[in-house]
């Protein structure tokens, strides 16, 4: 299975977002649209804060019992580290990167 993660720049909040895919192509694809502003209008928003999008291929499936999940420590006070934070983290260590 091929895993699309996309995060923000905004160390304080990454709106950490798991696409599945089922094909390569279809993969570097939602890539391609990676770099862009967070937001809009970055001027109005006062945030020039950028998008990424990275892929990784997995086999089989994510185990949610593995020990990155028993991780619920915060980033900081305000933004506790979410399910997709972890899942990233999951696929970063076990998964093959697709450049």
């Amino acid at each position: 299975m091929f895993y699309g993660v996309e995060q923000s720049t905004d160390k304080r909040c990454p709106n950490t977002v798991i696409k599945k895919f089922t094909s390569i192509r279809s993969l570097k694809k939602w890539m391609e649209f990676s770099g862009r502003f967070t937001h809009e209008n970055p001027e109005i928003a006062l945030n020039w804060h950028r998008t990424y999008r990275k892929g990784y291929h997995l086999n089989g499936r994510i185990n949610k019992k593995d020990k990155i999940f028993s991780d619920k420590k915060n980033r900081n006070s305000m933004y506790p580290r979410s399910l997709n934070d972890n899942i990233d983290m999951y696929l970063y260590v076990y998964g093959v990167e697709v450049s």
